[in-house]
């Protein structure tokens, strides 16, 4: 059974933690066409995440973090709990590079961004930060993307083909994986002596 580990700032032994279902997580270190298009892929199932939250392998690894006493975490009910394999971050997974270069040749290259602005705008909106997946697919298609280009650009994106969805009472499937999840109904911290 998989543990996860949160380091957490001025909290005590029993807290429970909500998710804020209003605010949505904008990534730093991925390029904002790269998140519109993971978002736009990401498989019925997985979590979400802009709104998710980031839990560490051991208390070690979630005490690097310098945020806070480290706890162990109870999930109260419903969770998406997910591992990207073969990577401890998302920043470097090959689709960081490989997706913005995807992305610039479904909208036609080099031609593309040598466009007047009135051109390029419809197709330019995909570098919007925190489109949604529907939002994501409206922009493509008042882009002139065709449904094959659509498909050949999703044929692009490898990230949810590393991302494994762990069930519960399942372990974690990657020794070094970045593991994020969304928490609908809340989790529990427990102090590591009490875990």
């Amino acid at each position: 059974m998989a543990v996860i580990y949160r380091a957490v700032a001025g909290a005590s032994n029993g807290d429970i933690k909500y998710p804020h279902p209003e605010s949505r997580r904008l990534p730093t270190n991925i390029p904002y066409v790269v998140d519109n298009l993971w978002e736009w892929s990401r498989p019925a199932g997985y979590a979400d995440r802009r709104q998710c939250a980031y839990g560490s392998r051991s208390p070690e690894e979630a005490r690097q973090s310098g945020k806070g006493e480290v706890y162990a975490l109870e999930f109260l009910g419903d969770h998406q709990l997910c591992q990207l394999r073969g990577h401890s971050d998302a920043k470097c997974h090959p689709d960081v590079h490989a997706v913005k270069d995807a992305a610039l040749k479904a909208l036609g290259g080099y031609d593309w961004s040598n466009r007047t602005l009135a051109e390029k705008s419809l197709a330019g909106r995909l570098y919007i930060p925190g489109l949604t997946a529907d939002e994501v697919e409206t922009v493509l298609t008042e882009a002139g993307l065709t449904e094959a280009d659509k498909e050949s650009l999703q044929g692009a994106i490898g990230f949810w083909n590393d991302v494994a969805l762990v069930e519960h009472g399942e372990a974690l499937p990657d020794p070094q994986g970045e593991i994020f999840f969304t928490y609908p109904d809340g989790y529990v911290l427990r102090a590591l002596d009490s875990a």
